[in-house]
């Protein structure tokens, strides 16, 4: 008896609880209060419109079908471009989500069976509802080379032109890479002339391009430009090192006279030394000071590379000290022993 009192008093709460939220709903909904609203699309979120374009070989006007192929969408209104791959089944049928507004569509096809890409398609679509178009791809080829110089030296950062006699494709200017080659995958069939230009130097070669095929060429220009370009260098090296040279050489006689100064407070000298060396000019000291330094003799080279005095100069130098009886000039051969004058060392 306890248990079916206690079931019932919890049956009779359970009936109160559903009741009260039933009554409570009707009377928001009678004061006027809804639940919200679901979430609204986003104001910036524009409409799509659906485009089937039809895909045909523009020479045999067959189906494209049972391919991948690259989508290029350029929103011109926009400024925003979108590349994809996109699967065209059995029908031929390539179908798109676009946006209203312009649109620049690209297409290219490369079929796994060819070396080289096979389709091109390019135009305009300005967008305002569902719609859809056949269009005839154009067929293309591709081209691989290599910009030699006159010497048969590889040449990078060459400018590659492409001029064809068809205006379809991609004609931009290509560059050689650090190896000298270059490609050019989407460029229409027939003849096509391209032209290579390094600097001064240019170099042509035509080409016959045929559908889904890649040709290799070579292109050389009409003059030698690794030599030259080396000749460069050794120039500005040989350049720099002359602007070293004739920079330092302040130094070094900086550092010359910093010498003959030591040697005029550091070395004992008699009275008749002291004498001559008060009387004689700057470049002739330095000269007695530097055979006094080097046991009183040397020869003609080592005074003029340790004075930084200039051979012609040296030459009156000399002849003012030997007329002077301060030093004496030997020849042996082609080199010239100079030496301090016993009279001058007090020794006679």
């Amino acid at each position: 008896m306890v248990k079916k009192g206690l079931l019932l008093v919890l049956l009779v709460i359970f009936s109160y609880s559903v009741m009260a939220q039933d009554l409570e709903t009707f009377g928001a909904t009678e004061m006027g209060i809804a639940p919200p609203p679901p979430p609204e699309t986003a104001a910036d979120e524009l409409e799509r419109f659906d485009a089937e374009l039809l895909l045909k070989d523009y020479n045999t006007k067959e189906l494209i079908s049972d391919i991948h192929i690259t989508v290029e969408l350029y929103d011109k209104t926009n400024n925003k471009i979108t590349k994809t791959i996109k699967y065209v089944g059995e029908d031929g049928l390539l179908k798109l989500g676009l946006e209203p507004v312009l649109w620049d569509i690209v297409l290219k096809v490369d079929e796994l069976t060819t070396l080289g890409k096979d389709y091109y398609f390019k135009s305009n679509y300005d967008v305002s509802g569902n719609f859809n178009d056949t269009i005839y791809v154009l067929p293309v080829g591709s081209v691989k080379g290599i910009v030699y110089d006159k010497s048969g030296d590889v040449i990078s950062d060459a400018n590659i032109k492409f001029e064809c006699g068809s205006s379809y494709g991609e004609l931009e200017e290509k560059t050689s890479d650090k190896y000298g080659s270059f490609v050019n995958y989407w460029l229409p069939v027939g003849t096509c002339r391209v032209t290579a230009m390094y600097g001064k130097a240019i170099g042509f070669n035509d080409v016959e391009l045929r559908n889904g095929d890649l040709t290799n060429l070579d292109i050389t220009l009409n003059k030698s430009l690794v030599k030259n370009r080396l000749s460069l260098i050794w120039i500005a090296i040989v350049a720099l090192l002359f602007i070293v040279a004739y920079l330092a050489v302040p130094l070094f006689r900086k550092k010359d006279n910093l010498v003959v100064k030591e040697i005029d407070e550091g070395k004992t000298i008699n009275k008749r030394e002291k004498d001559i060396l008060g009387s004689l000019k700057e470049r002739e000291k330095k000269v007695v000071n530097f055979l006094l330094e080097h046991d009183n003799k040397s020869n003609q080279a080592n005074i003029i590379n340790n004075t930084g005095i200039p051979k012609t100069t040296m030459h009156r130098v000399f002849d003012s000290l030997e007329s002077r009886n301060i030093i004496k000039i030997e020849k042996i051969g082609k080199l010239k022993k100079v030496e301090l004058t016993g009279w001058f060392l007090d020794k006679e």
